[in-house]
């Protein structure tokens, strides 16, 4: 009887867990088909986000009557504003998926980095599907099914490897543990003062905090004060289910997922990890999310058609902007952003 030969010690595997901070042997490769599904389902998930915003953003009229029915008429330039906006957001659950596609194939799924991000996945999913119920009344019965189905798979992907076991549901309290920390280490900078860590968080000399805050108040208020909020932001002076429905799903995004991308990129940034291709992935999706709001919110700044704190929204998508632009430009040779 011929049994297989033990694996030499050039197929052997090492894994970084960043929880003890050491590398770990693994002879044989055990368990990569059940990574190559894993990240297969990123694939999946990162695909199904770019497919929903290609509508939205070239046809966002007809996506408007899809989803809404006779709640979205009469079509109108109002509706095509949120309609990029919405798609702008949903770029960047495509890359944010599509990093961890990167970290499934790495073995990296277990660090605190890529659980933050899954967890950020699940909470979008999660508040998209509630604003999906709120509205049921607006919405026809294929954009329920379709809006709710996105979503039930932005919760179901990540949570099919966060609690699949017995052994990543006990370690659903450290996850929640490691995001109360990072709450209350939002403002804690290591080391010396770096541009990229104030764009994405603020600093901790008192700085006004920019991104990660700016993000998780912004989706809060769009959440709970709808009406309010496309006033004074936007200047919409007639705002109806259809105007409030895309901007709660469009708020569901800015309160859950960006908040998790940005602190994740704060934190690379102060490890000088901005070159990885993780961080460029989760870059591009915040430069594209940003140029896409840029695109809606700027000219309307530009005309003085907007509420009287477009100004303010206008500001913080530059520095989205600029704090992508700076992350994707880092080398690992230059440090110093």
């Amino acid at each position: 009887m011929s049994t297989q030969p033990p694996p030499r010690p050039g197929q052997a595997r090492y894994e970084y867990h960043e929880a003890p901070g050491e590398y770990t042997r693994n002879v044989g490769g055990s368990g990569s088909n059940e990574n190559e599904k894993i990240a297969g389902s990123y694939a999946g998930l990162a695909l199904a986000h770019t497919a929903l915003a290609m509508p939205l953003l070239f046809q966002p009229r007809e996506a408007a009557t899809f989803l809404l029915g006779g709640t979205a008429l009469p079509t109108n330039v109002e509706q095509d504003r949120l309609m990029g906006l919405l798609a702008a957001g949903l770029l960047s659950g495509a890359t944010t998926a599509w990093s961890l596609k990167g970290a499934a194939e790495e073995r990296h799924l277990s660090t605190a980095a890529s659980e933050r991000l899954q967890l950020g996945l699940m909470a979008l999913g999660a508040a998209s599907l509630g604003v999906h119920f709120a509205h049921v009344r607006e919405l026809t019965r294929n954009g329920f099914a379709v809006g709710a189905a996105a979503a039930v798979l932005t919760v179901a992907v990540p949570a099919s490897h966060a609690l699949g076991s017995k052994r990543a549901r006990r370690r659903l309290g450290s996850h929640f543990k490691r995001l109360a920390d990072g709450i209350g280490r939002l403002f804690d900078f290591q080391g010396r003062f770096k541009l990229s860590s104030v764009l994405y968080a603020g600093d901790g000399g008192g700085f006004a905090g920019l991104l990660t805050p700016a993000f998780f108040v912004a989706g809060a208020s769009y959440l709970l004060a709808p009406q309010r909020t496309l006033g004074n932001l936007l200047g919409y002076v007639t705002k109806g289910n259809d105007s409030i429905f895309l901007w709660r799903q469009a708020g569901s995004l800015l309160l859950t997922l960006l908040p998790a991308v940005t602190y994740t990129l704060k934190e690379k940034a102060e490890d000088n990890r901005l070159a990885e291709q993780s961080s460029r992935t989760l870059n591009s999706g915040i430069l594209l999310t940003s140029i896409g709001n840029l695109a809606v919110l700027g000219p309307m700044a530009n005309e003085g058609s907007g509420g009287r704190y477009l100004p303010l929204l206008v500001g913080t998508w530059a520095a989205a902007f600029s704090a992508s632009v700076i992350g994707l430009s880092t080398s690992n040779a230059d440090r110093s952003l």
